[in-house]
């Protein structure tokens, strides 16, 4: 599928029900975050001190990167979906304030009014 815009990603994401994406970097890494949370099931690898399948009970880390290893898991992930379609969907978010619409800085507003008035000066 290439580069795609975000709303077109959103779209993909809707539509799909396995996902599989790996760590390069120590980096948390989102899109399997994004695929879990939009009720898929994910594969990903563990990085280091990284398992984000502690995160969202939808991701599957493994520690073998083989392509072997990696289709036999999207075997496993693909046959769960033919059994229950839905069974992504009983998934369940670890991290409380992932999909909240609570302000992710709640001091922004006093910190712009406290840089205006600096500005003033």
């Amino acid at each position: 599928m290439g580069k795609l815009s975000l709303k077109n990603y959103a779209y993909a994401l809707g539509e799909s029900s396995v996902g599989l994406s790996l760590m390069v970097s120590p980096h948390p890494s989102y899109p399997p975050l994004e695929m879990a949370h939009y009720g898929m099931w994910v594969i990903t690898n563990k990085y280091e001190n990284k398992d984000i399948s502690l995160w969202h009970d939808n991701i599957l880390s493994i520690n073998d990167c083989s392509p072997e290893n990696i289709a036999n898991n999207l075997i496993t992930l693909c046959q769960r979906i033919e059994a229950d379609p839905m069974s992504g969907w009983e998934g369940k978010s670890h991290i409380e304030d992932y999909v909240s619409d609570a302000p992710l800085f709640p001091f922004i507003e006093e910190l712009c009014e406290l840089l205006q008035k600096s500005a003033d000066f």
